[in-house]
């Protein structure tokens, strides 16, 4: 009689463990819904519907089997990173389309223009004085505009110029963007 009772309560455990282990023939996982989603929201939807498939995905990770939360956590998460970048880029568009009056292309236009300016200091307390024209071309040489221009340096007889001739590449038009420097000491 202490055979018979072992026997079913043995039966009972393993199955328990095995339906734990398996999902039922025609059921679809938490995981495998996550994937499904990640996957497609990454590739067609060009990262939209990636973090739903991401969180999904997450959730999923708590049952078993973990094959397919896994694959959804990778492709949701890398959708979700594709999406933001695509998000930044048609914001900072939109940000530099609506610059009418041109003064954050200005602003984004200082940075290489105080790095040429910053050179020809470093040269002139070096040398006492300021380079000639070639010579401070030669110190900005390979500094560009961010339309990819050389960027222009002029001496003064009181200073210097340092010039990005703007997206249109003329001189003296309103997209031109200057930095001046002039002595302190004018006679």
């Amino acid at each position: 009689m202490t055979e018979k009772s072992l026997q079913p309560a043995a039966k009972s455990e393993s199955s328990v463990v095995q339906t734990e282990a398996t999902t039922k023939r025609g059921e679809v996982s938490l995981g495998t819904i996550g994937a499904v989603i990640s996957v497609v929201g990454t590739v067609l939807t060009c990262g939209i519907l990636a973090p739903l498939g991401l969180m999904i995905s997450l959730l999923a990770l708590k049952h078993r089997p973990f094959k397919h939360a896994i694959i959804g956590v990778v492709t949701g998460g890398l959708g979700t990173l594709v999406l933001g970048a695509l998000s930044f880029a048609v914001y900072a568009t939109y940000l530099l389309d609506d610059d009418t009056d041109g003064k954050l292309r200005r602003l984004m236009e200082q940075t290489p223009l105080h790095r040429a300016g910053s050179r020809i200091e470093v040269w002139r307390e070096s040398n006492d004085h300021l380079p000639s024209f070639q010579d401070g071309q030669t110190l900005i040489a390979n500094l560009h505009d961010r339309w990819g221009q050389s960027i222009l340096y002029v001496p003064l007889p009181k200073g210097y110029l340092i010039l990005s001739l703007g997206p249109d590449g003329q001189f003296e038009t309103a997209d031109d963007v200057m930095l001046l420097s002039l002595d302190a000491a004018v006679d």
